[in-house]
């Protein structure tokens, strides 16, 4: 299926839902409603940052990669201040659905991008990398 291919299906279905939930604020009081929703968007946020971590690390070389790693878990710890504070911006307005429709329009966005840029399938520098090999002063390792 491919990593891009996979991000844009669960971006899409995640997009769908979000526009679902805030298109019907007078079900929010079900239990089944709610229930339905959480293990649906959790499905398809797993589903997306599954894809999106090797398609990202595909772009930089194997040497950066533990930073680059590092990088990108500290900006998904940063998804969950933010979305608690665009909750209450959003709910302290009288306007909760506005939650549901802001989160839509950047998925919705993801997708668009995933739709006309094309990223790379494999990691050239990792090939690169392992075929010019960093060798020290001294002398040369011996192969057997």
């Amino acid at each position: 299926m491919g990593a891009q291919r996979a991000m844009i299906m669960g971006a899409t279905i995640g997009t769908i839902l979000l526009v679902a939930m805030g298109m019907n604020q007078d079900r929010w009081a079900d239990p089944w409603f709610a229930a339905v929703f959480v293990a649906a968007m959790d499905f398809c946020a797993l589903f997306y940052f599954i894809a999106a971590i090797p398609m990202c690390m595909r772009i930089c070389t194997p040497a950066v990669a533990a930073t680059q790693f590092t990088i990108y878990m500290a900006i998904s710890n940063f998804g969950r201040p933010l979305g608690a504070s665009l909750a209450a911006v959003t709910a302290g307005q009288g306007l909760p659905q506005w939650l549901y429709w802001i989160s839509a329009i950047a998925w919705g966005a993801t997708v668009i991008v995933l739709l006309f840029v094309r990223f790379p399938t494999e990691n050239q520098q990792e090939h690169t990398t392992a075929a010019e090999l960093p060798q020290g002063e001294g002398l040369e390792p011996r192969v057997n």
